[in-house]
């Protein structure tokens, strides 16, 4: 048995992604602390762009 589903995680953001960035922060972006399922996605794209204004 398994169970797949899609979520999001806070995930990292930078202007300037670099996959030494991706390495270096690799467990922020894989932390499923605040992650949630988009009811659909409009509410998706809303998170996404609010994150991106969140992180420095």
């Amino acid at each position: 048995m398994t169970r797949f589903f899609r979520d999001r995680t806070r995930g990292y953001h930078s202007p300037a992604l670099t996959a030494e960035d991706v390495r270096d922060h690799l467990d922020r972006i894989r932390d499923g602390t605040d992650s949630f399922i988009p009811a659909d996605p409009g509410v998706e794209m809303a998170h996404l762009l609010r994150s991106t204004t969140q992180h420095p």
